[in-house]
């Protein structure tokens, strides 16, 4: 390449690793700009507000999702994850156990009362979100001393490093699967998948490109959410051996399914394999992301298998953390009954990953 072109990315990589704050805002500032053109330009085309940023924001595929592309693109996240594995690598088994404490005690912090799962959305807007009981909803988050490298491999989704701190809202399968099954804090756990994923939908002989989002069987059921049409996503939906199925926004609905009132049961094509429309969500919702409309809803192991046909890229690896994990309080709960539980729970999780990493090392 020429000499100019190499000493511009060799600046920007050294820039990224050194002055990660600041390539971090400038990054966010350039994808907000142009996001904002978009937006304007949509408009000018005779879109409504509302609609110009749904037509931006899926043309860009979500502004995390595009940060993650651009810092893979500098190439200098494995020098961070290099550096952290020889860290964490070197430390002894108390060391490692101290991690833990962190780890278990940093989550405990993020179940606070001022991190329910719309902590982040204007007030005005909560209003307006239609679910059961949103002041009920608990958004779990870890926070580690660095990149917990002794129990991840692949962090996918919403995180965050800043001062040698690291933040996450993901967790692997095997956290939500230990969570879901013995907390008696909340009467419903729930999961979806941090990233969308472009899935090609087909239907009646067209193809559309269009956003997915895989979420655990019980999500529309413990949020409250009832189908315009057909029915929700059912926790017997969300099993390697059940049909697929999945569940279509109100929008694709009227786009291309012609607002079909027969449509519930019909047959869509995702990515080349079948599945059965479940049902048609209400025109209000549009998940649990403020600015980003999934197409469709997929059950967790719908998705899961699809990985594993397409890439052989195994979700359910604990050592693989992708999925945002909410809790509604039971009633006579309170977030610091939910505090020391759930810390007990992810601290025997991590105690275990940590077990079976050292034996993993011992045998090799």
């Amino acid at each position: 390449m020429p000499l100019e072109r190499w000493l511009y990315r060799i600046r920007l990589r050294l820039r990224s690793l050194f002055r990660r704050r600041q390539v971090e805002r400038e990054l966010d500032e350039e994808l907000h700009y142009h996001l904002e053109r978009q937006i304007a330009e949509h408009m000018a085309a005779g879109l409504s507000a509302a609609e110009a940023r749904y037509t931006a924001l899926r043309a860009l595929r979500g502004i995390e999702q595009r940060k993650e592309e651009c810092r893979d693109a500098w190439h200098v996240r494995f020098v961070d994850q290099l550096l952290q594995d020889l860290r964490y690598g070197a430390r002894s088994l108390r060391q490692t156990r101290g991690l833990t404490a962190v780890a278990v005690a940093s989550l405990a912090l993020g179940i606070g009362a001022n991190t329910a799962i719309f902590s982040l959305v204007d007030a005005v807007m909560l209003k307006l979100l239609p679910v059961r009981g949103p002041e009920r909803l608990m958004l779990l988050e870890w926070t580690a001393a660095g990149f917990p490298a002794r129990f991840v491999d692949d962090l996918e989704g919403d995180s965050a490093s800043d001062q040698g701190r690291m933040t996450g809202l993901v967790f692997s399968a095997a956290d939500f699967a230990r969570l879901q099954a013995r907390n008696d804090v909340f009467s419903d756990t729930l999961a979806f998948a941090s990233n969308y994923r472009n899935v090609n939908v087909g239907v009646n002989g067209r193809a559309e490109d269009v956003l997915a989002q895989a979420v655990s069987g019980n999500y529309f059921q413990a949020l409250g959410v009832s189908p315009a049409q057909g029915r929700a996503i059912l926790p017997s939906d969300d099993s390697p051996a059940a049909p697929p199925v999945v569940m279509v926004s109100h929008a694709f609905w009227q786009r291309q399914l012609a607002g079909d009132p027969a449509a519930a049961g019909k047959i869509l094509m995702v990515n080349g394999a079948p599945a059965v429309v479940a049902g048609v969500a209400p025109p209000e919702f549009s998940g649990l992301r403020p600015g980003t409309a999934p197409d469709v809803w997929l059950p967790l192991a719908v998705h899961v298998a699809q990985y594993l046909r397409e890439s052989d890229y195994d979700l359910r690896d604990p050592r693989v953390w992708w999925l945002t994990i909410v809790g509604r309080l039971k009633p006579g709960k309170t977030p610091a009954q939910a505090r020391a539980q759930l810390a007990v729970l992810f601290d025997h999780g991590l105690s275990e990953k940590a077990a079976a990493a050292a034996a993993a090392a011992s045998a090799a």
